[in-house]
């Protein structure tokens, strides 16, 4: 089963006991011989469970979170409150020990989970057993969905409010054995992820002694990467706070992604008025997020599955992004191999290891294509954009220097680094994304010894240079302290690459993922420090 399959039947089975907990609040409020605390703590959870769960997703993003951010409580709460109604309906007699007692422990895990997170995420320091918790839950999510549901807000495991009627054969016995059996898998995956929780939780202490290697030429740049992907309106609020989190840090680069087909020419102006300010004293990268745009990999023609996706089109919306905003480096796709599947949409920009689903076309009844042929042919057609975009901005703008984007380590994302780095490639640049996953610090070191091994098989090509477009950690998963530490690690590691000319940090502010220098609530995490710091020790 492919991945986005499984992330759909996780959500789908998600939504599932969301009915059921309704349909069993809402009977044991109907049932007489109920004791009366246990009516109102099951009438109670029922009630605020949907609210809770939508001041949930809201909050963890700087667009929505600032009006929740100060009742996000309401969440672990409500877990919390579910887990007493279970062990209450359990304890009483209530119903049979087989599933009262599994549901039961399934609730208070949830609940320990959910507050040690919140606690987390409010920077209240939590000890690591807590945070190993957290961890393995997430962990779990994405190893049984999609990688990028480490961040991602809407993966989520809900509580299950405990059946208060004896169990009976038939339809409601088989939903109540069901049920449980639901809660069982889902709570023995977060306890099998707890030893590799732990070790990621703890892999990232190896960064803390490492120190960054001087640039005399002062060749080295270290940015942030500010406001969610710009469309038909630029925020004015993410614009005020990002680039105040920037001067505070004395970030010496930004990187704004922009929606190319969503974008007009009046918000790219507004754009262009706002990075006057700062143009000069800092270089601008822009990026452009296709997956945004809902635009899918260039078909042999030159179109997309999607009619946004015409590759001429996009080659003119780029050069006239680069003559009005005017960045010094302007990025044509931010992880190209990951776009072609819908699921695309919601992990091409978020960074990380993403969904990779190549498209099987059928032409005139034929079978479909075998992986290596569809894979070779995406590479070609995205090469085929890159290029066109290439010349197309080089002749709007001669300043705009063009950086390819490699957010991947596939075969295919190997032989497109190649192409990207080699002679024959229009592009002036290259960049690529470190960050860790559910192994912690140790998949930011097996990425890193992929790209030593690509810089070395490059040795015989021109040094262009390179950067990190997308660099940090999980602060919401495996503590704000790893996420300082993992930006430092990519730090000491690319300042050792004389090659290497720059890091972006992703990003300001928590926007579709919680990944940022600053909470929506507006708490700067330790990374901003941490940047700062480094920018300070390179200048000196």
């Amino acid at each position: 089963m492919k991945l986005q399959q499984l992330a759909i039947a996780h959500l789908v089975l998600c939504a599932a006991i969301l009915l059921w907990d309704l349909w069993a609040a809402g009977r044991a409020a109907q049932l007489r011989s109920a004791p009366r605390p246990l009516v109102a703590i099951s009438g109670l959870a029922g009630l605020l469970l949907l609210p809770a769960l939508a001041v949930h997703l809201l909050s963890g993003s700087l667009l929505t979170g600032r009006a929740f951010a100060s009742i996000a409580w309401i969440w672990p709460l409500t877990v919390a409150l579910v887990a007493v109604q279970a062990i209450y309906a359990t304890t009483r007699g209530l119903l049979s020990p087989v599933i009262g007692i599994p549901l039961a422990l399934y609730d208070l895990l949830l609940a320990l989970i959910y507050v040690a997170a919140y606690l987390a995420a409010t920077g209240y320091p939590i000890t690591e057993p807590l945070l190993v918790l957290v961890a393995a839950e997430r962990g779990a999510i994405a190893l049984g969905t999609v990688p990028a549901a480490l961040s991602l807000p809407w993966y989520l495991h809900v509580p299950i409010i405990a059946p208060c009627a004896p169990f009976r054969r038939g339809v409601t016995g088989a939903m109540y054995v069901a049920v449980t059996a639901l809660g069982l898998t889902w709570a023995g995956l977060i306890v099998a992820a707890l030893p590799g929780a732990s070790s990621a939780v703890r892999s990232y202490e190896r960064f803390a002694a490492e120190r960054l290697r001087e640039r005399p030429e002062r060749d080295f740049t270290i940015g942030i990467k500010v406001f969610p992907t710009v469309g038909a309106l630029v925020p004015t609020s993410s614009v005020q706070r990002d680039l105040a989190i920037a001067d505070s840090i004395g970030t010496q680069a930004l990187c704004i992604y922009i929606s190319p087909r969503g974008t007009s020419a009046a918000a790219l102006r507004s754009l262009a008025e706002t990075l006057d300010g700062v143009r000069g004293e800092r270089q601008i990268i822009v990026a452009l997020d296709l997956a945004h745009s809902a635009t899918a990999a260039p078909d042999d023609a030159g179109k997309s599955s999607n009619p946004s996706g015409d590759v001429d089109a996009l080659s003119r919306d780029a050069a006239r992004i680069a003559r009005i905003v005017r960045p010094d480096y302007l990025v044509p796709v931010v992880d190209p191999m990951s776009i072609g599947a819908p699921a695309g949409a919601l992990t091409a920009s978020t960074p990380g290891p993403s969904i990779r689903s190549l498209r099987s076309d059928r032409a005139g009844g034929a079978p479909p294509k075998s992986p290596a042929v569809a894979s070779g042919r995406l590479l070609d057609l995205w090469k085929r954009y890159i290029v066109s975009v290439a010349y197309a901005v080089h002749g709007a703008n001669a300043d705009t220097r063009v950086m390819a984007h490699i957010g991947g380590f596939t075969a295919s994302d190997s032989a497109l680094y190649a192409w990207a780095a080699s002679r024959s490639s229009p592009v002036d640049a290259v960049s690529l994304t470190l960050f860790p996953g559910t192994h912690g610090a140790l998949d930011i070191r097996r990425a890193e010894r992929t790209i030593d091994a690509w810089l070395v098989a490059q040795r015989d090509a021109p040094d262009k240079e390179h950067w990190i477009l997308e660099a940090g950690g999980y602060p919401t998963v495996h503590g704000d302290l790893s996420q300082s530490r993992a930006l430092w690690g990519i730090l000491a590691w690319a300042t050792n690459h004389p090659v290497i000319r720059g890091v972006i940090a992703f990003e300001a502010s928590d926007y579709s993922a919680r990944l940022g220098l600053q909470t929506p609530s507006g708490r700067i995490r330790l990374a901003a420090g941490t940047l700062k710091r480094a920018i300070a020790g390179l200048g000196e």
